[in-house]
């Protein structure tokens, strides 16, 4: 059943990085409810809160997406918007990321 997934996005920042995050959910008919973006003070390493409507499947579907985006490093599902994220055991690392570049 379709619910809002919030996923956690650590980023190399470029100027077209926000737009690759949604045209990738975009292009696979999954609807952005909200996104929390903000240039980094570096302009280097970025963080962003994706939150979009999504099935058991296209959730799982959406972090390999997502993963395999050029300037993406590391991806973390924070779960449902009711969910407490602040580093208490909820989120699950989907960041070979790293190790795969």
């Amino acid at each position: 059943m379709p619910q809002t997934r919030r996923y956690s996005v650590k980023f190399r920042y470029s100027p077209e990085l926000l737009l690759r995050v949604v045209g990738a959910c975009w292009r696979r008919r999954l609807s952005v409810v909200a996104v929390d973006f903000q240039i980094p003070a570096d302009g280097q390493v970025g963080h962003l809160v994706l939150s979009v409507i999504a099935d058991d499947v296209e959730e799982r579907r959406l972090t390999s997406w997502l993963g395999n985006l050029i300037d993406v490093e590391e991806i973390h599902y924070l779960g449902g918007p009711a969910q407490r994220t602040g580093g208490t055991g909820g989120e699950q690392s989907l960041s070979a990321l790293a190790r795969r570049r």
